[in-house]
């Protein structure tokens, strides 16, 4: 098998596409606000990973910045002093991150 891990890039911006919660029932963003009762831009955000290896995390119209690290699979985003994992799908081309307090899954797609 070839390794093509090292090709994978995740520059560029990202957002969230679906939120999958405990019980693996999937929603889009959109069905997500709409039965929480809140707005795409105070749930979803969007991430955006820079060549250099630097963040910007905008969540609820604010940004933050931050650092990143990919090892190919696993990416490690920090913010404030807080580091989150975030599982890569090279299948989907999807970036997953769980919630531990929840248990849901937010999974985020390249805008």
């Amino acid at each position: 098998a070839q390794d093509d891990s090292a090709e994978v890039s995740v520059t560029g911006t990202w957002g969230v596409s679906e939120i999958i919660d405990a019980d693996g029932n999937s929603q889009t963003l959109e069905e997500f606000c709409q039965a929480k009762g809140v707005t795409a831009e105070q749930v979803g955000g969007k991430y955006t990973f820079n060549d250099d290896g630097s963040a910007i995390c905008t969540v609820a119209g604010v940004d933050v910045e931050g650092s990143y690290e990919f090892d190919g699979s696993t990416l490690t985003l920090t913010t404030n002093g807080t580091s989150t994992p975030y599982t890569y799908n090279a299948e989907n081309d999807t970036l997953e991150c769980t919630d531990e307090n929840t248990g849901a899954t937010s999974v985020f797609v390249r805008q």
